[in-house]
Parts: structure tokens; C-alpha cells; sequence
């Protein structure tokens, strides 16, 4: 059940930004970099850029705030999460940082495929 509502938010939200090569290769680094440097500190450099970037943590934070979601991974409501991660423990850390690599990984998938078809189309 999560796993197919995972690949269906991917999929909803890297539909609506379908044409732009910057999403896509923001959502394809955003795994290295949460591995490289830590989730708090990608959520902050993503959210000091571009629109492009502040999409992707706005389309990983629209997955996180489904009541199913938010409830499992015990997730405060409504407040951004930016701030949720820097006031979470490290076990909690650990479980959001999972589901958002997991998450990430079927907005990659999405993403490389509407390219495909792209590609395909010219």
C-alpha cells in the first residue's frame, strides 16, 4: 500500500514538471547529496535555490504531510520540514530520511522515463 501511494505521488508530481531538465536533475542529485551531507542540510541548500529545487522539497514535504504518512513516521503537523527535521530525534531522522529516499527513488525513475518519452517524441 505505501509503496504503490509512493510511486503514485512520484508520479503525480514529476507529471507536472514533465519539461524541465532542471527538476530532473535536481531530483536525481538530491539522494547523493542527503547521503553526502545530511538531510538537514540538503532540505536547507535546496530551499536556498532555485524554484526548481524548492519544487522537489515541496513535492518530497506534500508526500510527507499525507495523514498515513505523517501519522507512521510521527510527523508534527503542519509545519515545514525544514524545521520538523532539525527538531527530530535520531532514530525519527533516520526512519523520514528512508522514506524520502524512497520517495526520491521513484521520482527519479519518473523523471528519467518522461525524458525517455521525450527523446522518443522528436
Amino acid at each position: 500500500m505505501i509503496e504503490s501511494g509512493r510511486a503514485k505521488h512520484a508520479y503525480d508530481c514529476t507529471q507536472m514538471k514533465k519539461g524541465s531538465t532542471e527538476y530532473r536533475s535536481y531530483v536525481k542529485k538530491m539522494p547523493m547529496m542527503i547521503k553526502v551531507n545530511g538531510l538537514a542540510q540538503t532540505i536547507v541548500f535546496y530551499e536556498s535555490k532555485s524554484h526548481d529545487h524548492r519544487d522537489v522539497v515541496k513535492h518530497v514535504e506534500s508526500w510527507l504531510r499525507k495523514e498515513e504518512v505523517r501519522k507512521r513516521l510521527s510527523l508534527p503537523d503542519k509545519v515545514s520540514l525544514m524545521e520538523a527535521v532539525c527538531k527530530m530525534e535520531t532514530e525519527q531522522y533516520r526512519l523520514v530520511t528512508y522514506e524520502i529516499m524512497e520517495l526520491l527513488g521513484w521520482m527519479r525513475r519518473f523523471v528519467d522515463a518522461h525524458a525517455k518519452t521525450k527523446e522518443d517524441q522528436t
